[in-house]
């Protein structure tokens, strides 16, 4: 970018910026990568090995405190749709081409820092590593007019694939408050921001809150939609994350007891809505079971 705007942005508009820089001026090296990274998450999508024993990681089991619970129990799953691997090489392939966009597009003095490792702070039992998608920051060469100086000149971010409906959906929301999160974007963005390997390298980061980038895989034309996460937020998902981590006895339904059931059929995959989750099956089940005991 040759010169800055008229008026400051904030990061998000800064990520928004670079992006359709990036794309109007993609660096070849940059490229090459994203090309060899996405080759090697097509192989690992496809490469027929079989799921290994699931553990609660950051980015599942922190949603619903039940599904956390079966993890642990060991619970059947029920099988992933075979085509699903479709869908996570497509997200693969926009979340590569994101990145490109952003490393190629930033102003001088700008720079994402990609796939950080990062304590989780769970139990044993758990995930105790992660990855977070990236960090940019501003260096003591960023040059002035491209930020607000008010800004603070490190924030986490999380690139998130989208279909077409959930990233317009996204667009539109309101993180200022605890909403329902059903994927676990805002619990996993918890869990990064307090690691305490992240907050040594970028002190004073978990006061930043954090941006949330809605990337549609369906129309990638369609560019990114970053949304701003409140640090209130993050704190407030950081307790349901410790709730699901806690959770040693079934807690019932959680998200079908504490959320609209049109919602929750949706993401638990019931009722003949679209949605995946391995443990649909059990978690109706117990309900059965208990329902027949009352």
């Amino acid at each position: 970018m040759k010169k800055p705007p008229e008026h400051y942005p904030d990061w998000t508009r800064l990520v928004v910026a670079a992006w359709n820089e990036g794309m109007k001026n993609m660096n070849p090296s940059i490229v090459a990568v994203a090309a060899e990274r996405i080759k090697s998450q097509l192989l690992i999508n496809f490469n027929g090995e079989e799921e290994k024993p699931p553990i609660i990681r950051p980015s599942s089991g922190l949603t619903c405190p039940t599904q956390s619970y079966f993890i642990r129990e060991g619970a059947e799953r029920t099988p992933m749709p075979d085509t699903i691997q479709a869908a996570f090489a497509m997200g693969h392939f926009a979340h590569e081409l994101a990145y490109a966009a952003l490393k190629s597009g930033l102003p001088k003095g700008f720079e994402a820092d990609v796939e950080i490792r990062v304590d989780t702070g769970f139990p044993d039992d758990c995930n105790q590593k992660g990855t977070a998608d990236v960090v940019f920051h501003r260096t003591a060469e960023a040059e002035e007019g491209w930020l607000n100086p008010d800004e603070p000149d490190y924030i986490l971010g999380d690139l998130k694939t989208m279909v077409g409906f959930a990233w317009r959906d996204h667009k539109k929301k309101s993180f200022h408050e605890q909403g329902i999160d059903a994927w676990g974007h805002l619990a996993q963005l918890a869990v990064y921001v307090n690691s305490p390997t992240l907050q040594e390298k970028y002190p004073g980061i978990e006061k930043n809150g954090a941006l949330l980038i809605g990337v549609n895989k369906e129309s990638p034309q369609m560019g990114l939609a970053p949304r701003r996460i409140s640090p209130v937020v993050l704190a407030d998902a950081s307790k349901r994350v410790a709730k699901a981590l806690e959770t040693t006895s079934w807690p019932g339904p959680w998200l079908m007891d504490n959320f609209p059931e049109v919602e929750t059929a949706f993401y638990c995959g019931t009722a003949g809505r679209k949605g995946y989750c391995p443990y649909s099956k059990a978690c109706k089940s117990a309900r059965a079971t208990r329902a027949a005991n009352v």
